[in-house]
């Protein structure tokens, strides 16, 4: 393909990206008062939600819906993205993305579960260390920016082991890499984890066990895999 045929099939996988996540948010501009509702259900009923400004309403409504847009569209953008690169990749490599394309899916659906259901705990202990005499107010702006900076976390960082996975099956690093270097790994998770979790160490080791584990379970099965493609 030519430089301009590049551009042009750059430029039909970006118009329908956009395209997409223009759809999705409307629908999440539409129904943002219950994704609203969804987000705050983490926050215990003592807490008083408030807006310091005119515009917090019509802002929240955007922010809210360009969130929504973004998580719903992220298997779209990466199967675009896919779809721009899969002329230079082999049929091997071809199944190897299909497999971590369908598992990318499932791992962001269930990555946005589990930070639902344990992020009332993580409010939880962090509203612990405040006084009891204190009246706790929530920014209603600030607030769900840090509730949805954290689902967004969570959808990156179980990502993480689905590269872990892709690096076994195309032969960058051996699956006896990660595992002779398990040290190094956990304590690059825990960085990990620390950016994107609460200021709090429940809430770090909560995010930080289902990870290992996922790595763990991504090694062993790029192991098996790769062992099976190498008999072949």
């Amino acid at each position: 393909m030519s430089f301009m045929g590049h551009l042009r099939e750059l430029h039909t996988r970006a118009f329908k990206t956009i395209l997409v996540v223009l759809c999705f948010f409307l629908i999440g501009f539409t129904f943002s008062e219950e994704f609203y509702h969804f987000l705050m259900s983490s926050v215990p009923e003592y807490v008083i939600e408030k807006a310091d400004g005119l515009f917090d309403g019509f802002m929240l409504k955007v922010k809210l819906a360009l969130y929504f847009a973004v998580f719903c569209s992220l298997p779209v953008i990466t199967y675009q993205g896919y779809k721009f690169i899969r002329p230079a990749l082999k049929i091997k490599e071809d199944s190897t993305v299909k497999i971590y394309l369908a598992l990318g899916f499932f791992l962001l659906c269930g990555a946005l579960f589990f930070a639902h259901s344990v992020l009332p705990f993580m409010v939880e202990v962090l509203l612990s260390f405040q006084p009891e005499d204190i009246t706790t107010q929530a920014d209603i702006l600030s607030y769900s920016t840090t509730i949805m900076t954290i689902y967004l976390g969570f959808a990156i960082i179980f990502q993480v082991p689905l590269v872990v996975f892709l690096t076994i099956m195309q032969g960058f690093v051996e699956a006896d890499f990660y595992r002779s270097h398990r040290k190094i790994v956990v304590v690059l998770l825990m960085v990990l984890c620390a950016i994107f979790s609460p200021p709090d160490l429940a809430s770090l080791l909560i995010l930080f066990c289902p990870l290992y584990a996922l790595f763990e379970g991504a090694v062993l099965l790029g192991s098996i895999m790769k062992g099976k493609d190498v008999r072949a």
